[in-house]
């Protein structure tokens, strides 16, 4: 399935995987951020909550305070932490149903508890108040009285409270920092995801851009391609390729253009890429269409366009062009790496600002704790302070049982706070101050009262007073106040534990998210990049050493690309070129091959035609010699006739003589007849194997025309094989350049022998004639034979005869004269016609030379079979 992914979706997966995994780290860590917020957020509500519980528990305490310092002094003012505390009550308690409202089962608690604190003010403070201003003053409480009326306690106590509400204003002070600091860090966090997410949509924008810069770079091959095709064909089927290619490149690179608008550097690229382009349009492919079309309306050959494609005018556009879009990806890629450091960059500053956020939420729950624990402490000392006025009250010892656990918890809670608080030496040494304070008003106030108290023993004015207190009544409903708002800050605190925990644990599944997640990220990038890599790598170690054994001149090899993408096309095509080019030599074997035979044919014919023209020059030379004598025998065949006309008596000797004359010429006439019937065979035989060698010839020039063209179409594919045919190239324009010289030479043996056939003719229609004229030679002797026989009959017969002979014998010697005559000229033409062959023979040896030269060039690619 992988192979069959393109180049541009293989390279952005093995950029994209980890991108993809970065983001959902980012979601995760936004969530888990956003997360801790709110755990943060409910954490704080719960101490907010928790702090309100404490403060209504403190107004409660003041209620009862303020409202046993009445009991005990019988003065007004002893009375305003009561009714502060008890409108304080109220309004926090109120206040409190609205913090928790999201929470019923709370809402309801704080209802029970503030009707709880109502039935205490009616049943107890209030008639306890009544009755204490009815009494007035006790004599024997005026010293008890006059002791609390000193308010010496209440120095030391309000001492307390402001250095207590001066810790926690601190601490109030601590928390509105660190939130604020938290507030920051998540404001930061958010930036460093929003910042990670512009990158990441920058990174698959650039992925975007080098993808069209493929498919710009495809275009521009599927031009390259279909202009290569149609001056191989000459089809105007092979031009689509060019053409949508054609209009295609320039959609893209608008599309490039608007794609990398931000950056100028890369549109000047662009437009550059067009340009240059533009200008191979306009140069070279547009030029070369318009050429090869002429060669199909013939008005140019093929030879032309080899030339044309020989100059690979076009190979320094396509070469700039691979140079600069390799320059406009080279620049993508940098932006990539750039744009993915960024994202590594922010997330790594994310994982900072997540780890402070969870170190300021450290630190906020910790201010928390200090209040809390400082809000403990306060009500320690108030505890104190009520089971003190409790037992000055009461003069019972179980009224201490507060004033008692109160210092233990006070001194225990302020031990644990000043290890809490070690990092903050100011606090430290409030602290300090607080224990000496509260130590101080032990020793002033609360031990002397104490023991005054435990002195006076049960005061007799007092006994109504001492009796409604000793009946703890109040204490009722307050312990079931303390319970009930004991209750509600346990639930609170169980909240906060559980929320807390939420905290901890979204923070520590973000990190180990973030760790794994990361390691994931790694193992899978390096995963993912290494398949990318390996299936990209082997198909171009393929196609490399397919080029290199190319370059040996091995045409068999291919190469073997099991993949859909662009690299298995390039396979493909190139395959498809090594097959054709294979074809291509594997016919120019054959034609070599068979030109070689050829010449040896020729040069067979050309030496047998040779010999026979020899034997017709021996014929030819007879046939002289017989007219000779044949000449000679008429010219005394006339004298003698001449002769005959002044002898009559000598006629009958004359006449046997010329019977014998006569014999001898038929005789001799014959055997030129015979000469000149063998001449016209030879050279009718002659005339056969010349139209045998000008078959031959059209052969060896066929082929040689089938070897330019198949040389043509050599070359043309090693030009597109760019580099690695070069060297193929050379070899090809070589061939052709030997089948131009075999054309050139055929077509001068086709001159040679079509000279000897004209010559050819000539001499038979000569010969023809001179059968004709010795056949008339013969016919004339046969009737000087049946004359001279006559004469013996008569003498006028024989003077009549003798006449006929006379005439007989002049046109004798005229046709003799003409046979000679052509004798003389067969003899030239076939002289002619021995040095013809001779040089037929010599350029079909040379011919043959060539073409041995030629297989031993193609012998240099090794081709199936």
């Amino acid at each position: 399935m992988f192979k069959n992914l393109p180049l541009s979706l293989k390279i952005s997966l093995g950029t994209g995987i980890p991108l993809v995994l970065l983001i959902f780290l980012s979601v995760v860590a936004l969530n888990s951020s956003k997360s801790q917020d709110e755990s943060g957020y409910m954490v704080d509500h719960t101490h907010k909550v928790i702090r309100q519980a404490m403060m209504i528990e403190a107004a409660a305490v003041d209620m009862e305070t303020g409202m046993r310092g009445f009991l005990l002094a019988g003065q007004q003012e002893f009375l305003e932490p009561y009714n502060n505390g008890r409108a304080r009550f109220n309004e926090l308690v109120s206040n409190l149903q609205n913090t928790v409202d999201d929470n019923p089962a709370q809402v309801q608690r704080l209802s029970e508890i503030q009707s709880n604190i109502n039935d205490w003010l009616n049943n107890v403070t209030e008639p306890a108040i009544g009755l204490r201003r009815e009494i007035g003053d006790a004599k024997t409480m005026d010293d008890m009285a006059d002791l609390v009326g000193q308010a010496r306690g209440k120095v030391y106590f309000d001492k307390f409270r402001e250095q207590i509400a001066t810790f926690i204003e601190r601490e109030n002070e601590l928390l509105r920092s660190r939130r604020e600091s938290t507030r920051q860090t998540s404001i930061e966090a958010y930036q460093t995801i929003s910042d990670l997410e512009t990158n990441n949509t920058w990174v698959n924008h650039t992925h975007e851009v080098i993808r069209l810069s493929l498919d710009l770079t495809g275009a521009a091959v599927d031009m390259e391609t279909g202009m290569r095709g149609f001056l191989l064909a000459g089809k105007n089927t092979f031009l689509e390729p060019y053409n949508s290619g054609r209009e295609r490149f320039f959609e893209l690179s608008k599309a490039l253009k608007k794609k990398v608008g931000d950056n100028p550097i890369q549109v000047s690229r662009i437009i550059a890429i067009e340009k240059n382009i533009q200008n191979w349009n306009k140069n070279i492919t547009e030029p070369a269409i318009a050429e090869r079309r002429r060669v199909n309306s013939g008005a140019l050959t093929m030879d032309y366009i080899a030339d044309l494609v020989g100059q690979a005018r076009g190979k320094q556009y396509f070469d700039r062009f691979r140079g600069q879009i390799g320059q406009f990806i080279s620049a993508e890629e940098k932006l990539i790496i750039e744009r993915t450091n960024e994202s590594k960059q922010s997330f790594e500053a994310m994982d900072v600002a997540i780890n402070e956020l969870n170190e300021a939420s450290k630190w906020v729950e910790h201010t928390h704790k200090v209040i809390g624990q400082a809000l403990d402490i306060q009500a320690a000392a108030v505890d104190m302070e009520t089971g003190m006025r409790g037992y000055l009250l009461a003069g019972r010892p179980e009224f201490l049982e507060p004033y008692d656990q109160g210092f233990e918890n006070f001194n225990r809670i302020l031990d644990v706070q000043k290890k809490t608080v070690s990092d903050n030496p100011a606090q430290v040494q409030l602290l300090d101050e607080i224990k000496a304070t509260i130590s101080e008003w032990r020793q002033e106030v609360t031990e002397p009262a104490i023991l005054l108290r435990s002195q006076i023993g049960d005061a007799k004015t007092m006994n109504d007073m001492a009796k409604l207190v000793g009946e703890a009544r109040g204490k009722v409903y307050f312990d079931k106040f303390r319970g009930q708002i004991a209750e509600f800050i346990n639930i609170e605190q169980n909240l906060m534990t559980q929320r807390q925990a939420t905290a901890d644990s979204a923070a520590q599944s973000t990190s180990f998210t973030i760790i794994v997640g990361t390691l994931i990220a790694v193992v899978i990038g390096a995963i993912v990049s290494w398949i990318v890599l390996r299936s990209i790598m082997q198909p171009v170690e393929k196609v490399a050493e397919g080029l290199s054994q190319l370059a040996d001149g091995d045409l068999t090899v291919r190469i073997s690309v099991d993949s859909n993408d662009e690299l298995g096309k390039m396979s493909e095509n190139f395959n498809q070129a090594v097959s054709k080019t294979n074809e291509a030599m594997a016919e120019v074997l054959v034609t070599t091959n068979q030109v070689a035979e050829g010449t040896v044919q020729i040069a067979k014919t050309s030496e047998q035609m040779a010999v026979d023209l020899d034997h017709q020059s021996e014929q030819v030379e007879h046939i002289s010699t017989s007219i000779d004598e044949m000449m000679q025998s008429v010219a005394e065949v006339a004298k003698q006739s001449t002769d005959a006309t002044n002898s009559a008596k000598e006629a009958g000797v004359t006449a046997n003589s010329g019977g014998d004359i006569v014999r001898n010429t038929i005789h001799g006439m014959s055997s030129i007849n015979e000469a000149v019937m063998a001449s016209s065979k030879s050279v009718a035989e002659l005339g056969k194997r010349g139209a045998e060698i000008g078959d031959i010839i059209n052969v060896i020039n066929d082929i040689a025309e089938q070897t330019n063209l198949l040389a043509l179409n050599a070359a043309i594919e090693a030009a597109r094989a760019g580099e690695a045919g070069r060297g193929f190239a050379v070899v090809a324009d070589e061939v052709r350049t030997l089948a131009d010289r075999t054309t050139t030479a055929t077509e001068e043996i086709a001159q040679s022998i079509e000279a000897i056939q004209n010559e050819t003719k000539l001499a038979v229609n000569r010969m023809d004639a001179g059968t004709t004229h010795v056949e008339e030679g013969v016919e004339l002797a046969g009737r000087a034979g049946t004359s001279l026989e006559d004469i013996v009959a008569g003498a006028e017969a024989v003077a009549s005869m003798i006449d006929s002979i006379a005439a007989a014998s002049e046109e004798q010697a005229n046709a003799s004269a003409a046979v000679r005559e052509s004798v003389v000229t067969v003899s030239e033409v076939s002289k002619n016609a021995n040095s013809q062959a001779s040089d037929a023979a010599s350029s079909a040896r040379e011919l043959s030379s060539q073409t041995e030269k030629l297989k031993s060039l193609v012998s240099q690619f090794k081709v199936s079979a």
